[in-house]
């Protein structure tokens, strides 16, 4: 469950459960050769070996940031790919912990980032987000906390998305209802080597796209970084990994502010912010997907669909009319295949609207993460289905046609 779908779900928490939990934020390079060296062939060698070995080192460790590409379904990204990734994109700091932006990579539409944080004792303190890593039973106490059911949440969508009836999503006790507990997390509550745990949150923000044009870009300037992922080290540092991408593209370049809040152990609440620019390094493709045919389905009317690529990943765009037939409609989800058959794996994806009226048809943009091509089919064809319902409402084959 990626960071916006949690939220979702559960909304704002208890006062409590946000102490225990965290809120969400505000906020080879050439060297000059001054000496020549007469090499023998052996030699020759032992320094081609180091080389090579110290490069591989090098595009692993680049490679690292495209590490939450494999949370669900595996994006690979194409070949050089780790070479339109910046690393060592600086550090911020407190008497607590240490943030630090060790790679990202923007490629015009989406970013990824890899993170660590570090806690400057980590003899006392301990640094944990339980939506985000994993709970070692050995290290961390834990329990099932909980979750009232928001009066704001939207409950068809709630139960689509988990694929639940009401009956088996939600509990009631003394008159309150509480999301089945089947469902929680356990959330860790102490460490059993007695460290304070320091429970800490990021942001990915967009301080310089304003309202307007976060809306024609379809994507939310206060929480670009949508997908997350942790993993505590050795050393007592957490290694984080965030994804984003907007619903179109975006510019030649992003400013993107890296936001760590955390908890110390008497509540107070503190922050650490990083800003950081990450340029476009390279041109994206981009498609228009042309409908061969009828490109009409029941209760569907596709408008327009293209696809942006790079080596990193792809994004499908879907324009569509659809008719709204009532607060359990979640709009339509779709999936790609080319020429042979064989589905394009797709990833995250989101898309959304404002009021609707039942019994009308409208238009929505949606979006996906999907597995980029070295060579475009000539055609592909896009399945269709409505979000939470077994079954497909068709297929529509489209041309593919470049810009």
């Amino acid at each position: 469950m990626t960071r916006r779908q949690w939220q979702r779900a559960f909304g704002e928490a208890p006062e409590d459960f946000r102490v225990r939990l965290s809120e969400t934020l505000d906020n080879l390079e050439e060297r000059d050769m001054k000496k020549r060296y007469k090499f023998t062939t052996t030699l020759l060698a032992a320094v081609v070996a180091a080389l090579l070995i110290a490069g591989a080192a090098f595009a692993a460790e680049r490679l690292g940031v495209f590490r939450i590409l494999d949370y669900a379904n595996p994006i690979r990204p194409l070949e050089g790919a780790e070479e339109m990734v910046s690393g060592n994109l600086g550090s911020a700091e407190d008497e607590y912990l240490k943030l630090t932006v060790e790679a990202a990579v923007y490629d015009g539409q989406g970013a990824l980032v890899e993170l660590r944080l570090t806690p400057r004792d980590p003899e006392r303190f301990a640094v944990l987000n339980d939506l985000m890593q994993d709970i070692d039973e050995r290290v961390y106490e834990a329990e099932t906390v909980p979750v009232p059911v928001p009066e704001d949440l939207d409950e068809a969508e709630y139960l689509a998305s988990v694929g639940r009836t009401a009956e088996d999503a939600f509990v009631e006790k003394d008159g309150v209802r509480y999301f089945n507990p089947e469902d929680q997390m356990c959330y860790a509550i102490r460490r059993t080597d007695g460290k304070t745990l320091l429970n800490y949150d990021v942001e990915g923000l967009l301080p310089e796209v304003d309202g307007p044009a976060a809306k024609d870009m379809r994507v939310e300037p206060d929480n670009y970084l949508d997908s997350w992922e942790g993993e505590e080290q050795a050393d007592g540092s957490v290694r984080i990994w965030g994804s984003g991408f907007a619903g179109r593209p975006m510019g030649d370049s992003l400013r993107l502010d890296v936001v760590c809040g955390y908890r110390i152990e008497d509540g107070e609440y503190r922050s650490l912010s990083l800003p950081v620019t990450l340029v476009k390094t390279e041109d994206t493709r981009r498609v228009k997907l042309v409908p061969e045919g009828e490109a009409e389905l029941e209760g569907f009317r596709l408008r327009n669909a293209e696809i942006t690529f790079s080596r990193i990943r792809g994004y499908l765009t879907v324009e569509y009319d659809f008719l709204y037939r009532d607060a359990k409609d979640m709009g339509m989800d779709f999936r790609l295949y080319d020429p042979a058959g064989d589905e394009i794996t797709a990833g995250n994806g989101h898309g959304g609207w404002d009021d609707m009226t039942p019994g009308q048809w409208e238009t929505i943009l949606a979006s996906q993460e999907i597995q980029s091509l070295d060579a475009l089919p000539e055609a592909v064809e896009l399945e269709v289905f409505r979000i939470g319902e077994e079954g497909t409402l068709g297929r529509i084959r489209c041309r593919v046609v470049g810009e």
